[in-house]
């Protein structure tokens, strides 16, 4: 939307089609020059159109920017009508109360100034369109990621954020305020989104100037909707944990659920799925592969080239580190038999946290000088920067040929976030109480390392924003193999030299031959624990910053505890399930 003449002419290029579908229209400039580029040049005076139909894909959180009659019934596509000014203001004041209310408002009120467009277009000169109002989305390929989450926290047993602020939902003086815990809202399956539009398509001129409400016939609650990810996981709902301290992601809603009755009518055959047997079919798709799981993650990466002129491939049995929720009992053994990623381990840090401990570490120390690697190829330069321009300016430049990177044990030390912080491990090993900031730009990239038995028992690393891969060696792999010198605790080897999904090393590391490979990719609130012995190496595939400590002796627990199980064996020939199987996704 940069250039709006530039996106007119393309629009204009495409020529004539039969249907014209609008996945990206969020704001009311960019659906008038779509329109405005579908226009074909007419000598009778009536406008003429490149497009037979114009599917415009909306949201129902347009009903944020409108008042609805009720807070119980369905809502159908004509029960909204626009606030007067007082109304609205009273309507924006409690929308602001909370950061989703306030983003909904905003987004829904953008995607209803689009409709109002192509009504506006539609009245005054026919332009072809269907508008499909969805809730939220969820199915294979679903790149938010948003249920994708209920279903691993389902699955690793974790609690489920079920709280809903007051101001989450419209209280009417008429009817008795919703119970939170059994708030009803909508999902779609993708699958019924993608024939909802097919049968438009079939439909033709007699949904043009439609507006419908598409979803699932069911409305259900949160605990619900977590039930059957249960059943679809095999899990019983009894084994379901929710916190009803934390803000619960859904109902994205604030007025109940949709009447989806005109899209039956108007669309058949057309028919939604039962949503148990939806949710079914989205999990089992989910649990496939590892590709199906990242899926949401890595979709919305920039493409990316490197170059493998001076690389080599390298093979060795691959590994997937343990992983559970940081409260999860097992976590203890884990952590005693080696690297181990806890999942959640900063449960208060969402992102609405992350954004004000943001702004709390600048303003108290974004002005202090910090010294920071610029990776260039082979080469490593340092430079100096204020820490706000280097993580406002620097890291929104880094990629894998000129990535930025910092790592210091002493700025926090300088505020008072500390506290905030609490390590993951504070309930089962005694605590550091000093905590390192590690910042990476994408592409950067740590030198490959171990750390020597000392004092303490390893590290543990928390993302608090963006997405962060390990490789992880066992103590019995010898240097030599990862080509440092007998005795170095550190290599020149870069095993990420062709980026995050690639084994390759530079050409010149020819003994470059590990036997086993942990790996993992770390998320925002997962802690990667690194116990000292261990060789490893990160890299960052976005703007990555994270909290690091070490960690002590056991706390309360013995070794000979029943949750303590045996060490792992390092042996690639071993018949191990977890086998991973590497593509290149670049």
């Amino acid at each position: 939307m940069g250039d709006r003449e530039m996106f007119r002419q393309s629009v204009r290029e495409q020529g004539t089609c039969d249907v014209a579908i609008d996945f990206i229209g969020f704001q009311e400039a960019y659906v008038q020059d779509a329109i405005e580029g579908l226009t074909l040049p007419g000598s009778d005076g009536k406008k003429k159109f490149a497009t037979k139909h114009y599917i415009f894909i909306s949201a129902d959180s347009i009903y944020w920017a409108q008042k609805v009659p009720h807070a119980t019934a369905r809502i159908s596509e004509d029960d909204a009508h626009d606030f007067t000014p007082l109304e609205f203001e009273k309507h924006l004041d409690r929308c602001q109360q909370t950061s989703l209310g306030e983003y909904q408002l905003r987004y829904g009120g953008n995607k209803l100034a689009c409709e109002r467009v192509l009504e506006d277009s539609w009245q005054s000169d026919g332009f072809p369109y269907t508008i499909l109002r969805l809730p939220d989305v969820y199915g294979p390929y679903d790149n938010l990621g948003g249920f994708w989450e209920l279903v691993t926290a389902v699955e690793m047993r974790r609690p489920i954020p079920a709280k809903l602020h007051p101001a989450r939902m419209r209280s009417f003086d008429d009817e008795i305020s919703p119970d939170p815990r059994t708030r009803t809202f909508n999902w779609v399956f993708s699958e019924d989104v993608r024939d909802a539009i097919v049968a438009c398509c079939e439909k033709g001129a007699s949904v043009h100037g439609k507006t419908l409400n598409v979803g699932h016939e069911e409305a259900v609650h949160l605990r619900e909707t977590a039930s059957m990810i249960a059943e679809a996981l095999g899990i019983s709902p009894e084994l379901l944990r929710f916190d009803t301290d934390r803000e619960a992601a859904y109902p994205s809603t604030d007025y109940g659920a949709l009447d989806v009755s005109r899209a039956l009518r108007l669309l058949r055959p057309w028919r939604p799925r039962a949503m148990r047997e939806a949710v079914k079919t989205s999990v089992t798709w989910f649990l496939e592969n590892k590709d199906n799981r990242r899926y949401h993650r890595l979709v919305h990466r920039e493409p990316r080239l490197y170059d493998d002129t001076c690389a080599r491939s390298f093979t060795c049995h691959q590994k997937e580190v343990p992983s559970c929720w940081v409260g999860a009992p097992e976590k203890a053994a884990y952590v005693h038999n080696g690297p181990a990623v806890l999942h959640d381990s900063l449960s208060r840090f969402t992102g609405q946290a992350v954004l004000k401990f943001m702004e709390r570490l600048m303003s108290q120390i974004g002005e202090v000088q910090i010294t920071c690697d610029v990776q260039k190829g082979a080469e490593t330069e340092r430079q100096n920067w204020p820490l706000r321009h280097f993580a406002g300016h620097l890291l929104p430049q880094s990629n894998h040929s000129n990535a930025y990177r910092m790592e210091s044990a002493d700025l926090l030390k300088k505020t008072d976030l500390c506290p905030d912080m609490p390590s993951p491990l504070g309930d089962i090993r005694e605590d550091e109480p000093s905590r390192k900031l590690r910042l990476g730009g994408a592409g950067a990239r740590s030198t490959l390392q171990y750390q020597r038995k000392g004092s303490t028992c390893g590290f543990w690393d928390t993302v608090l924003l963006g997405r962060r891969k390990w490789r992880i060696f066992p103590p019995t792999t010898s240097p030599e193999v990862l080509g440092a010198a007998a005795g170095s605790s550190e290599s020149l080897a870069d095993s990420f030299i062709c980026g995050p999904d690639a084994m390759m090393v530079q050409m010149q590391y020819t003994k470059f031959s590990p036997e086993v490979c942990f790996e993992c990719e770390q998320t925002m609130g997962d802690a990667v624990v690194i116990p000292h012995g261990w060789w490893f190496q990160t890299y960052d595939d976005d703007r990555t910053l994270s909290i690091s400590a070490s960690y002590g002796n056991v706390v309360n627990i013995s070794h000979d505890s029943p949750g303590i199980i045996p060490p792992m064996a390092f042996t690639a020939e071993e018949d191990d399930p977890e086998v991973i199987e590497f593509t290149l996704v670049d």
